[in-house]
Order: C-alpha cells, then sequence, then structure tokens
C-alpha cells in the first residue's frame, strides 16, 4: 500500500495542482487578489513578488476557466515529463519574461493578471523538450527540438496570431468584445512574451532521459538480467559428493 501511494504521489501532477489552486484563490478572494496583482511601480515599493503573482489573478470567472482549461493539462503533460521542480522553475522564469515583456511592450500599462502569458509558454516546452509525449519515444539523444509536426504548427499559429494581435486590435476577435467578455485590458506583448521565454527554455533545457529501448545492459531489470544462468553457461558435470568433498570428514552420529 506504501509503494502504490508513492507511486501515486509521483505521478500526480502536485505543482499543477497547486498552481491552478492559487489561481482560483487569487481570483475568487479579493484579498488575495489585491496582495498578488502586478501593478506598475510594484517594484519601487518593495513588493517583488508581483510579477511573478500577477498571473495566477484573474479579471472575471469566464477569464480564470479559459486560462485554467488550457494550463491544467499543458501542465500536467510538462510536470509528468519534466518532474514537480521543473514545471514550477518554467512557471517562475516564464513569468518573469511576460512581466517584463509587458513593461517593455506596453508602456501605459497599469496592471497585468492572467494565465495566458505562462500559457503560451507552456506550448513549446510540452512539444519540443516533453520526451515520450510528443516526440514518438525516441530516446534523448534526438534533437531538442526534435518535436511533432503538429508541434511545429501549434507554435507558428501561435507566433502568427500574437504577432497580429500586437499590431492591430485583434485577430478572430476584436479587442473591445474580448475584453468585455474577459473583464481585463488585453496586453497582447505578454502572448508574444511568453512565446519567445517557451522557446528559449526548450532550446536550453535538456529533453527528459529515456532509456534506450535496442541496447542491452547488465543494470538489474535490463535483458542480460533476466537471462536464465542455464542459458548463460554450461553447466558443470556433475560430480559424486565423496569426490567433491573427499577431504571433508562427515560428522559422526
Amino acid at each position: 500500500m506504501d509503494g502504490r501511494f508513492r507511486g501515486f504521489a509521483a505521478s500526480f501532477p502536485i505543482a499543477a495542482f497547486f498552481l491552478s489552486l492559487a489561481a482560483i484563490l487569487a481570483t475568487l478572494w479579493p484579498a488575495m487578489g489585491q496582495w498578488s496583482l502586478d501593478l506598475r511601480g510594484s517594484l519601487g515599493r518593495w513588493e517583488p513578488w508581483r510579477p511573478f503573482t500577477g498571473h495566477l489573478v484573474h479579471g472575471s470567472l469566464t477569464h480564470l476557466l479559459l486560462d485554467l482549461s488550457i494550463f491544467v493539462p499543458l501542465a500536467a503533460i510538462r510536470e509528468r515529463g519534466a518532474g514537480h521542480l521543473r514545471l514550477l522553475v518554467d512557471f517562475l522564469i516564464v513569468g518573469l519574461c511576460v512581466s517584463v515583456g509587458v513593461r517593455c511592450i506596453h508602456r501605459d500599462w497599469l496592471s497585468y493578471c492572467g494565465l495566458s502569458g505562462v500559457v503560451y509558454g507552456l506550448v513549446p516546452l510540452v512539444f519540443f523538450s516533453g520526451g515520450r509525449f510528443f516526440s514518438g519515444g525516441r530516446s534523448a539523444q534526438a534533437p531538442r527540438l526534435k518535436g511533432s509536426n503538429l508541434g511545429a504548427a501549434v507554435v507558428l499559429i501561435l507566433a502568427i496570431k500574437s504577432a497580429l494581435e500586437l499590431v492591430q486590435d485583434g485577430w478572430l476577435v476584436e479587442r473591445p468584445a474580448l475584453e468585455h467578455v474577459l473583464g481585463v485590458v488585453y496586453l497582447p506583448g505578454s502572448h508574444c512574451a511568453g512565446l519567445l521565454a517557451g522557446l528559449c527554455l526548450a532550446i536550453l533545457y535538456p529533453s527528459p532521459s529515456q532509456p534506450s529501448k535496442n541496447r542491452r545492459t547488465s543494470a538489474p531489470g535490463s535483458g542480460a538480467s533476466r537471462m536464465p544462468p542455464i542459458m548463460a553457461a554450461p553447466l558443470a558435470p556433475e560430480r559424486r559428493m565423496e569426490e567433491a568433498c573427499s577431504a571433508v570428514t562427515p560428522p559422526s552420529a
């Protein structure tokens, strides 16, 4: 039972679960939302946590559900392929890059919130660094950006979408209509920054190591160790016990 619990704890996306729970609390609990929201001048007021926690806050329940519906599966896949700690590091690095991108691209911004920028950063990490999930089970010797054609198409579409939204008022949906539904001011620069950060991390991070299926080693559990002894070497010829142990005097009764 203890072994099953450890196996479940190792495979359960703990980091993705707690990040999603924190996003729900930061959105539905006003006090936590005010404490977490990324505001202009937060660094000048010695509030350095806001560029990281601001991604957890959302402007409306629709905004929250839309972001979580994409963040949860992507984060769970990334965490299962790379580990709990790696997902948290991804969140911090991509989140910081998104916050910096918003400050550099949108000079008139007052506050920032939402997980969409982090979601854009997770897409290339999942498709290009996820190993067994989207690269056909190739070994760790394959190139790091050897993702699937689907992954390359998705990243390309997101890049075009983000660029078009950055230079005009929306793409498929006009910006005022989108802001009315989400309850926040739409800042497309966050998507550009998140996607670029995810691509850079996919290049810098090594893919999760995977054992080769064709390699035979003598390590425990390998094909060589499972070979029966009778097949590994011929049996020694049978000898009588008296000849084998002639120098040993049997004990008396």
